[in-house]
């Protein structure tokens, strides 16, 4: 719709104005200067009340206009959508890009009702657009669950979950294999290299499982609580992240429970770490990756 005034509305102005007009210019001889001076100010009011028609009408044209665009760049992204589910993301690129010009350019640049709303549905059409379709594949649902850790076997087929209270290992078609419990509590779940063995992490130890659930080594207890637990490649050690205020803030052990000396451990000083959440080796195993509640990342 555009925002020119109809052939109706511009006719309608023309005539006010014309009559103003003429009744404003011409003075009759018979006209008494009282009379002529109310007949002019009847003329002000008719062109005042022209103008406010024409400004009246003006933004009834302009916020029809805006409403039209809205529509037109909200209809462009669903069918962007529709076409990324129907025929390709190439197509719902195309689509997304027209909105966003409509959006960018012309009447689409001017402020319209819910614009912010407009745009952030049009910017996740785009960005879904340039991403792989992502659809869900199954959902694992447990009632009063507070899902603290989850972690996929290597070869994919398997996924444990844990609470602070139990852990269970699931197939990805929601057949239960295995819960692990007992007097512990599991803070973090990570399989071993070759799927076969499973470590967890809670309260103030860590412990091995075998995926037929016995418990295979439980590591000492540990001055303070322990939050990660990460297999090294080989599989043959596992480090943990620990809540320790006058130690290292981790450890490193072998799968008979034996602590290994830290990498460089003359030169790390105790205390030198807070809480450390996040314990990760190298892909060669040669280095260690800790991350604390304080900001530090070291390698």
């Amino acid at each position: 719709m555009s925002s020119a005034l109809t052939l109706s509305h511009r006719s309608f102005v023309k005539i006010i104005i014309s009559l103003n007009s003429e009744q404003s210019f011409k003075q009759p001889e018979n006209f008494s200067e009282a009379k002529y001076t109310r007949l002019l100010q009847k003329a002000s009011f008719g062109t005042l009340a022209a103008g406010l028609v024409i400004i009246i009408l003006s933004a009834i044209a302009i916020a029809s206009t805006l409403k039209a665009t809205k529509q037109e760049i909200k209809t462009l992204t669903v069918s962007a959508q529709l076409k990324r589910e129907t025929t390709s993301e190439f197509d719902s690129l195309l689509e997304g890009l027209r909105a966003a010009k409509k959006l960018r350019t012309g009447w689409g640049k001017l402020p319209f009702p819910d614009k912010a709303e407009v745009e952030q549905d049009l910017k996740l059409v785009i960005n879904q657009a340039f991403a792989p379709k992502i659809r869900e594949k199954n959902r694992l649902e447990r009632e009063n669950w507070s899902i603290q850790d989850i972690s996929f076997s290597p070869d994919g087929k398997l996924l444990a979950i844990s609470n602070p209270f139990v852990a269970e290992i699931w197939t990805i078609d929601n057949q239960e294999v295995v819960t692990l419990g007992g007097n512990t509590t599991f803070d973090s779940i990570s399989f071993s290299p070759d799927g076969k063995l499973l470590a967890t992490a809670g309260g103030g130890t860590a412990k091995i499982w075998t995926l037929e659930s016995p418990e295979m080594l439980t590591l000492p207890a540990h001055k303070n609580a322990v939050d990660d637990v990460s297999f090294s490649p080989d599989g043959k050690l596992f480090a943990t992240g620990l809540v320790e205020i006058d130690d290292y803030g981790f450890k490193i052990w072998t799968l008979e429970g034996e602590e290994v000396a830290p990498i460089n451990s003359g030169e790390i000083q105790y205390g030198s770490y807070g809480t450390v959440e996040e314990v990760r080796f190298s892909p060669d195993g040669k280095l260690l990756a800790i991350a604390d509640v304080v900001g530090k990342g070291v390698i």
